[in-house]
């Protein structure tokens, strides 16, 4: 899968890679205090259930020189309370098990365009387009999909699941969002879950994110 993937990309570059007994608390502060680690890597589903057992007036992990998150759109007030309570440098990492690595971020353009997972990767082409599968102009929301050199053009024994993933040379992940002109990507929902209200297109993020500055603001 992909996070084995990130791990081999780790390994070739040199570094020593660690992993955690389990995804509590207890493993990651022995991984970053007792072996020196300073780099993590993280999915924002599990950072939401270790912030229950993080202090709320100091930074756990202040040694950290990354934290980097993968896999899914990170909310804003998520992002808030990672460099309050974790570490200050919050990057992102965005790919899929299929293709392997799409686009990568620093804390520049994650703070400049909210949403942000990063730059597309130097080999990887990447746009958005509408329902009908036509391009859409830089910068605007469509569905995301990705090409590259290398990339697969079906599943295995899975001519159904192949169709909806693998189009015209194109991989889909199922994500809706939007690639700007130098390269940034944005993610806005999952192109399945978008809930419509009345005829309004309502993504569930956009509901998470009232509920999570609620909860940074100290609110019920």
């Amino acid at each position: 899968n992909y996070a084995v993937m990130t791990c081999l990309r780790m390994l070739l570059s040199g570094a020593t890679v660690v992993l955690p007994a389990d995804a509590g608390m207890a493993s990651l502060a022995d991984a970053v205090d007792r072996l020196g680690a300073n780099h993590v890597l993280m999915s924002p589903a599990i950072v939401g259930r270790l912030m229950a057992q993080l202090p709320r007036d100091r930074q756990r992990f202040p040694g950290l020189q990354t934290f980097r998150l993968a896999g899914s759109l990170v909310q804003p007030a998520l992002l808030l309370q990672l460099r309050r309570r974790i570490c200050d440098n919050v990057c992102s990492d965005y790919g899929a098990s299929e293709v392997g690595a799409l686009a990568d971020g620093d804390r520049e353009v994650i703070d400049r365009l909210p949403g942000s997972v990063g730059y597309l990767m130097p080999w990887v082409v990447g746009e958005a387009c509408d329902d009908q599968g036509h391009a859409l102009p830089a910068g605007t929301s469509g569905r995301l999909r990705f090409r590259g050199e290398g990339f697969p053009e079906s599943y295995l024994d899975d001519p159904e699941a192949s169709a909806k993933v693998f189009v015209d040379g194109w991989f889909y992940p199922g994500d809706t969002g939007r690639i700007h002109a130098d390269g940034a990507v944005v993610l806005e929902s999952r192109s399945d879950e978008i809930i419509n209200v009345g005829g309004t297109k309502v993504q569930p993020e956009e509901v998470e994110q009232i509920r999570l500055t609620f909860l940074v603001d100290g609110h019920a």
